[in-house]
Formats: structure tokens, sequence, C-alpha cells
């Protein structure tokens, strides 16, 4: 199939470039010119179901750690929503490129979703032991202790994929831009959607 896609491609640049004023490009070329993003995106799509083991080792180890379903399933929740708000903004900015790298943006914020929520639960847990007059003043600490160490960790990491806007080849452009883009809206979540969750159960 994707030899075949791939075949496909190449039969469409060459009659799309016979003109000779527009010029078509479907992603890497192997050394003697021919298309490999259908044998890319084939491999790729094959992956699926990795993807799917690996987002539920991520939700059972949260659930472990969090030692509340709820937690996890709400932190996972924000991870996921951070993705497709990320992708609107990302379009809204007016790029239009979509690079197979953007298969690997699922993964990352995995990550780094992970860890922010493990930062906040670990920050209210220690405060949860401290000698607070009430639950806002303990609310209050955790928030400051772990919104600043949050806010340092996502501010490098978005900084380090923006980084990545000065790279020529398309695919490592989009795909920095775009996980810069879902650092900072995750990070926007972590800092609203979940301490309110944590608060509330």
């Amino acid at each position: 199939l994707g030899e075949d896609f791939a075949s496909f491609l190449e039969e469409l640049r060459k009659e799309t470039e016979a003109a000779g004023d527009v010029h078509m490009y479907f992603g890497a070329q192997n050394i003697d010119g021919g298309v490999l993003y259908g044998v890319i995106l084939y491999y790729l799509n094959e992956q699926y179901t990795w993807m799917a083991f690996s987002a539920l080792a991520v939700f059972l180890y949260l659930a472990y750690k969090l030692r509340y379903w709820i937690l996890a399933l709400t932190g996972f929740a924000e991870i996921f929503q951070s993705l497709p708000v990320s992708f609107a903004v990302y379009s809204l900015f007016g790029f239009v490129i979509l690079g197979f790298l953007k298969y690997m943006c699922f993964f990352v914020i995995m990550g780094i979703g992970a860890d922010d929520i493990f930062v906040f639960v670990d920050a209210w847990r220690q405060a949860k032991a401290m000698p607070f007059a009430d639950e806002h003043e303990r609310f209050a600490f955790a928030y400051t202790r772990a919104g600043t160490a949050m806010t340092v960790t996502s501010a490098t990491s978005a900084m380090a994929f923006f980084a990545t806007a000065l790279s020529p080849i398309p695919a490592v452009l989009c795909f920095g831009l775009t996980m810069g883009i879902i650092v900072i809206v995750d990070f926007l979540y972590i800092i609203t959607w979940f301490p309110a969750c944590v608060l509330a159960y």
C-alpha cells in the first residue's frame, strides 16, 4: 500500500511539473528522487495501535500515582484537549503545512502533560501536610509552588520547540511550531482546568 501510494504521488508530481512552472513536494526523497512519503505514512498508520497502548499506559500510571481514577481521567483529558485546540491555533496563524512528524506530538505532550500533573499533585499533597487555616490558603500555597515550577519548565520546552522554526526543513519547522503551541496550550490547561478539578474533587 505504501509503495503504491508513493508511486502515485511520483506520477502526479511529474504530470503537474510538466508545464515547468509548478513544483510539488510531498516529503523526503530517496537517492533516486522517488517520493517516500506514502511509505512513511503507511508505517506511521501502523503505529496507531502502539499509540493507543502508550496512552493507556500513561493513563494507568496517572491513576496509580494520583490514587484517584477521576483525577487521572481529568488529567488525561486536559492533555488530550490541548491537541485539537493547538491545531486550531496553528491554523489561525495561517500555517497550512502538515508534516508527518506531527504524529509524534501526541507522544511528546503526554510526557510533558503528565509531568506537570505530578508536579501540581505533589505540591498539593505537601500543602495538605502543613498547618494552614483553611483550604484556600492551602490551595494558594500549592498553586504558587507548582505554578512557578511548571511555568519555568513549560517556557523552556516551548522555546526549545519554537527554536526549530529556524530549520529549513518544512517537516521539522512545522513540528516545532506545533509542539511549541501545544506546550503553551497544555500549560494553560494545567494551571486552570486541572487545579479546579483537584479542588472540586
